[in-house]
């Protein structure tokens, strides 16, 4: 992958756990290349659910395996082949960060992972602190598009975040206020093998990493500029 494209699927990896340490499970939506589970396994979790749709992603992940660290071969992670919505829908399991990273929300279908009916899914599926972090890619999105995702996202989640990581923008959304700052974040930081993963990407400061967020909860809402229109199982804005 292109030094932009690794440098969001491993920060989108770290994020949630450096946000809320001590989280001990977690749900991924989405295998990609490998390297983002790669960096959550980087973590002291225990257990890592990975929901991937296509297998014949999960056959080309292998390909990446020389730079990915073989997240599968980890005895943490339990690969589920099925639609990660469905997933969520049908599990009772309960999670301390799920990670969302659907390709482009303009590809036909994959809108259904934007709608407010997932995020209220995820969020049904937290654990006390827990938080969800969103993919959106930012580019070839028109400012009006860009705001209805956050306003979907924003009107579930009673705490939002906005970070940029490249070209792509993060949300992060809780039910609580995000620690993980400041003398904590720094001996977070400083934790092998997660310094590691993150000194590929040039991250071997806090401030480096924390020059990439982008706005708090009530910068959000400006973002949002008011009420309007949301992204919805029945109301399918964003697929067209």
């Amino acid at each position: 992958t292109g030094l932009g494209d690794r440098t969001t699927q491993v920060l989108i990896g770290h994020l949630p756990l450096l946000l809320r340490p001590g989280s001990r499970s977690a749900l991924l939506i989405g295998l990609g290349s490998g390297m983002t589970a790669a960096a959550m396994l980087t973590h002291p979790i225990e257990r890592l659910d990975l929901a991937e749709l296509s297998p014949e992603v999960v056959t080309a992940s292998r390909y990446f395996e020389p730079g990915n660290g073989r997240p599968l071969a980890d005895g943490r992670l339990r690969l589920h082949v099925q639609d990660g919505r469905s997933l969520l829908k049908l599990g009772t399991r309960r999670y301390d960060a799920i990670v969302s990273e659907p390709s482009n929300p303009w590809m036909s279908g994959v809108a259904d992972l934007f709608s407010v009916e997932f995020f209220r899914e995820a969020r049904s599926r937290l654990n006390e602190g827990g938080i969800v972090v969103q993919w959106v890619q930012a580019y070839e999105l028109s400012d009006s598009t860009l705001r209805l995702v956050l306003r979907s996202f924003a009107s579930v989640f009673p705490e939002t975040e906005l970070w940029m990581l490249s070209r792509d923008l993060v949300l992060i959304g809780s039910d609580h206020p995000l620690t993980g700052r400041g003398a904590e974040l720094e001996r977070l930081l400083a934790r092998e093998p997660v310094a590691e993963s993150l000194r590929g990407i040039g991250i071997s400061r806090p401030t480096t990493l924390l020059a990439l967020h982008m706005a708090d909860d009530a910068a959000v809402d400006s973002l949002i500029g008011g009420s309007g229109p949301v992204h919805a199982d029945r109301m399918p804005i964003l697929d067209y």
